[in-house]
């Protein structure tokens, strides 16, 4: 079956977005908050106001940089496009449902339980433990990730210093810098901080990974009608001209990275509260897709959220639209889970993996071949006969999608049995898998002692400081 891929916006409609981007770096400039970018930027070129830390870059030095600019290749990089991995500090503790602040164990919980899930393909820690010092948490997640994951996996850094110390452990994970560089997975997330701003913070950890060849993903974290004007185009155009200015960055750099195209944005509603969801999210998400395909980079994926705090009807339906509409339109839907807009949730993890097994289902469900098109069952059976006695229905029977989570029991049934809603079934499920799934080494053991005796070293200087 071949599903034709969904576009929100024409190629009319993206050239004027990216034409207007042009415009904006070229006139208002970004704000880069280190003198050595501008720098750097004012000697390829560009224009410098220095009094207020603000570089304009002209069209045509922003059209060499990006031709110039080498592309994160995803199938090799798909964990750099699921950044910046676990940021929340506040987990739903699946016995009492009832949110509490997360602590290592909960991170432990989180991957053992990622590693089962057969559509979890990128693992995050889900959580920044609070049981650690605030500033070693993200390194201590990386530690974690690093020797229990079994599969790839999302960290950010939040420091120079834990960059320094993820770094150091990924050395030892995959065996020296030129094993980091050549696998790829292993990546950071350059982001806005504020309309058209750079910290140096942000400039120093994106160079500390580019230097070593890592993957750049870079992005926005504005929001619609803060930080972006809060029309979906007027976003785009943002969001599509803070790109160009990280990608300036990064070409000034000269370091052999690679990179990709990242939204990170949401939106404010009238009342001044944050929206995870919503159809201007969504358009906005599959907006800056095919901006970036024009552009000739992947987009990194930032959807399937919800800003209902339940396991409800609108929660769902939130999901499933945007994670349905960015794969239609090219995206994977296949990586970190279980965030709610007010915590991290395991229950909620296995509800995205369910709805992943059905999207996956989707894909492969209309093989069109002899068996498949069943014209010898249908001539065997004939007028008014029964397909149920047939070989070929027994076989293709177990072919169909069937839930592990979702309800799918007639009413009476479901009466008898409790009348549980979907999120009490995946409360169960969650705290059966948390009881039954093991947690083991996925690397050998002199390897795990390396990467946690760094982690310890830098959690130990954290407690002191």
């Amino acid at each position: 079956m071949i599903f034709k891929q969904l576009e929100v916006l024409s190629d009319e409609e993206v050239t004027r977005i990216i034409d207007a981007a042009f415009d904006i770096l070229e006139k208002t400039g970004c704000r880069f908050e280190s003198g050595w970018t501008r720098k750097q930027l004012n000697e390829k070129g560009c224009l410098l106001n220095d009094a207020k830390s603000v570089v304009r870059v002209p069209r045509k030095n922003m059209e060499k940089f990006l031709d110039e600019a080498a592309r994160l290749d995803p199938a090799k990089s798909r964990a750099a496009l699921h950044l910046p991995g676990a940021m929340r500090t506040t987990i739903i503790d699946p016995g009492e449902n009832k949110p509490r602040p997360s602590i290592l164990e909960d991170v432990k919980d989180v991957i053992k339980v990622s590693n089962a899930l057969d559509c979890v393909e990128v693992v995050s820690a889900g959580v920044l433990p609070t049981d650690v010092p605030e500033s070693a948490a993200d390194t201590v997640n990386a530690s974690l990730l690093m020797q229990y994951s079994a599969k790839p996996f999302a960290q950010q850094p939040y420091s120079r210093n834990s960059a320094r110390a993820i770094l150091s452990m990924a050395e030892v994970f995959y065996g020296d810098r030129e094993n980091i560089r050549e696998r790829g997975e292993t990546g950071y997330l350059l982001a806005t901080s504020g309309p058209l701003r750079y910290t140096r913070t942000s400039l120093e950890l994106a160079r500390m990974y580019a230097t070593l060849g890592l993957p750049v993903v870079i992005g926005s974290r504005g929001r619609m009608g803060a930080e972006a004007p809060a029309t979906v185009a007027g976003a785009l155009v943002m969001l599509t001209a803070e790109f160009m200015a990280g990608l300036a960055y990064m070409m000034v750099v000269e370091s052999p990275t690679r990179l990709a195209f990242s939204d990170g944005m949401r939106a404010v509603d009238a009342s001044g509260r944050m929206r995870w969801n919503g159809p201007e999210q969504v358009a906005r998400v599959l907006g800056s897709k095919k901006i970036a395909a024009k552009l000739g980079f992947p987009a990194a994926p930032f959807s399937a959220e919800s800003d209902s705090p339940d396991f409800d009807f609108s929660s769902g339906w939130e999901r499933s639209l945007t994670k349905v509409f960015d794969w239609s339109a090219g995206g994977d839907p296949f990586g970190p889970v279980g965030n709610m807009p007010h915590a991290f949730s395991i229950p909620q993890m296995l509800l995205d993996n369910e709805g992943m097994r059905m999207i996956r289902k989707l894909e492969d469900c209309a093989t069109v071949d002899d068996e498949h098109l069943a014209r010898d069952v249908i001539e065997r059976v004939g007028v008014g006969g029964n397909f149920l006695a047939e070989k070929h229905t027994v076989d293709h029977m177990r072919d169909l999608w069937e839930p592990e989570i979702f309800i799918a029991d007639p009413y009476d049934e479901w009466m008898k049995n409790g009348a549980k809603g979907v999120g009490e079934v995946a409360a169960a499920k969650a705290l059966d898998m948390l009881k039954n799934e093991k947690l083991d080494l996925m690397i050998d053991e002199k390897k795990a002692n390396e990467i946690q005796a760094i982690a310890d070293t830098y959690v130990a200087k954290s407690s002191k400081a």
